[in-house]
């Protein structure tokens, strides 16, 4: 069972934006409690009108999601109770874009250490460097048979 903060099942909005974010800075920057409660916490700094940026939190009364940019949030609107019976079916929840609408209350962006860079994909392996000859003594392969060479 994945729960938010009111004991439903699935996300809620805030419990998905603490786990994108502590996916992204290794710890969560939200805290449990109310929409309002988070909002006021430290580390977050409040953006400017026309200041956000993607990665930015656009808080709404009683709401939560992750600023996309281009004016589309990415946010998980619902919980969801358990089935009411053994044989009820779960609905399936999803986060998703929605534009972000008149009623926010604000921007917010998150004050603490920059996020650790995504790592560089490794280099492919160069080639291999052409083999030195044997050694003096040392036996050689040569046309599929292995011979001695005396020192």
């Amino acid at each position: 069972m994945i729960s938010g903060d009111n004991g439903k099942y699935g996300l809620d909005c805030s419990g998905f934006v603490r786990w994108v974010y502590a996916l992204v800075y290794g710890q969560d920057v939200l805290g449990p409690g109310t929409t309002d409660g988070q909002q006021a916490r430290p580390g977050l700094a409040k953006v400017a009108a026309g200041q956000q940026q993607p990665g930015d939190l656009v808080f709404f009364p009683g709401h939560v999601a992750i600023y996309a940019g281009s004016g589309v949030m990415i946010d998980e609107p619902h919980t969801y109770d358990r089935p009411s019976s053994p044989s009820g079916s779960w609905t399936q929840a999803y986060a998703r874009t929605d534009p972000v609408g008149p009623q926010v209350s604000g921007y917010y962006r998150y004050a603490g250490p920059a996020p650790a860079p995504a790592p560089a994909p490794s280099p492919s392996p160069s080639p291999s460097p052409s083999p030195s000859p044997a050694p003096s003594g040392w036996p050689t392969a040569s046309a599929g048979s292995l011979t001695h060479e005396d020192p």
